[in-house]
């Protein structure tokens, strides 16, 4: 690596390597971590972690990967202040429950002969999620933060119910679940969600507007994964 092994890596008369006033972004803070890589044509670029709150210290998406990239000066390392910053762009992702192989973007707490329960990681401070049980079916969409902050969305035994957890507080509240089957969405926006239902085709009833969502945030969870999103059948 073409850099003075006796000097501290940035700081001093080179300047900062890598920090949020290097970098001019406002929206990603706890810059740290970084791991320089060299590509295959020559080109550097670093990698680092990082948070995206949405209010002081509240993140509920974790401790994520960001990449930017490195220019040498005298031996020295600096990463490139980009123009623009881009953002992370929006997605959707779709997924059938048929019975085949999940793939790697799905995780499990423990092993999957422990808990079957399949996980995907909330990746946006705003995003939705639409999950719909068959007919018959009970089953919950589950965001999970660890055993003791949480939110649980299910219907079980004729009811569709909200069970949110923090510490040693826990509340719950439920209405009768329609039967046959049901459409089921989470909205997330900061840090509050929204919950509703409904039979497919039919018109949403909502569970709840506005429900307190920062349980699930680092700032309160500790830890640093972030937020995870299961479904779960009965």
């Amino acid at each position: 690596m073409p850099r003075a092994e006796t000097e501290p890596l940035g700081g001093g008369a080179h300047g900062d390597f890598l920090s949020q006033k290097v970098l001019g972004l406002r929206d990603v803070t706890s810059i740290g971590h970084a791991d320089l890589v060299e590509s295959p044509d020559g080109r550097w670029k670093a990698f680092f972690l990082g948070c995206r709150p949405y209010a002081d210290d509240f993140y509920n998406t974790g401790r994520e990967t960001f990449c930017v990239d490195v220019e040498w000066n005298d031996g020295w390392p600096k990463a490139v202040v980009p123009e623009l910053v881009p953002t992370v762009h929006a997605f959707s992702y779709w997924k059938e429950f048929d019975g085949s192989a999940l793939g790697p973007e799905w995780l499990y707490l423990r092993s999957k002969e422990e808990d079957p329960t399949p996980f995907y990681r909330q990746q946006h401070k705003n995003f939705s999620v639409h999950a719909t049980l068959s007919r018959g079916s009970d089953g919950e969409l589950l965001l999970f933060q660890n055993e003791n902050y949480l939110i649980s969305f299910s219907r079980k035994g004729g009811a569709v119910s909200l069970t949110r957890k923090e510490g040693d507080s826990e509340s719950s509240f439920s209405a009768r679940a329609p039967r046959g089957r049901l459409e089921m969405e989470v909205a997330g926006r900061g840090g509050i969600y929204t919950f509703r239902y409904r039979r497919p085709g039919g018109r949403w009833k909502t569970l709840s507007g506005d429900m307190d969502a920062t349980n699930l945030s680092t700032h309160k969870a500790g830890g640093y994964v972030g937020t995870m999103i299961g479904l779960r059948s009965y």
